[in-house]
């Protein structure tokens, strides 16, 4: 079987342009390279909302122990990408309390920390331990004083509680 002209200078016609759009798409396949070079620092940070109202212990009828107090009106929020259980929340006050006065805080822990009611003190505590990389906002801060009849009267006594994010080793 025999190609006429016209059929043979169609296929040339067509392999030549074939032959120049693979030429050009082969020279245009040239690359380069960047490097990028990047930090990301330790974030390990809270804030702490406000402070909670006066709390007042009310005197007690006859023959009765006076009844707690609670404020539940503050919160905290954290950051931190330190790693798997690689941080826990202290608190301390600035001294301790009179005799007869209690002060216990319950902090809500993040996901999958954990926390539990502790009396604070001078020398501080451990209020949230096994703080993994989180981000949550809004963390309840629920405070209880409590006293007994040992307690000395007082008029709007302030104590400072500091909160640190510290490594947990």
């Amino acid at each position: 079987m025999s190609m006429n002209t016209s059929t043979r200078i169609r296929i040339s016609a067509l392999t030549t342009a074939m032959t120049m759009v693979l030429s050009a798409g082969a020279m245009a396949a040239s690359t380069g390279d960047q490097t990028v070079t990047y930090t990301v620092p330790e974030m390990a940070d809270i804030v702490i909302s406000g402070s909670p109202g006066a709390m007042t212990i009310t005197a007690p009828a006859a023959g009765a122990d006076p009844a707690p107090v609670t404020d539940a009106t503050t919160s905290w929020s954290v950051t931190s990408n330190a790693g798997t259980d690689a941080k826990k929340l202290t608190a301390a006050l600035d001294a301790d309390m009179a005799t007869g006065l209690t002060l216990k805080v319950t902090v809500t822990a993040p996901d999958g920390a954990a926390s539990s009611q502790q009396t604070l003190t001078a020398a501080g505590v451990d209020v949230v331990t096994g703080i993994d990389s989180v981000s949550e906002t809004g963390l309840g801060i629920e405070y209880e004083l409590t006293a007994t009849v040992e307690a000395a009267a007082a008029t709007s006594v302030e104590k400072t509680v500091t909160f640190t994010l510290v490594d947990a080793i």
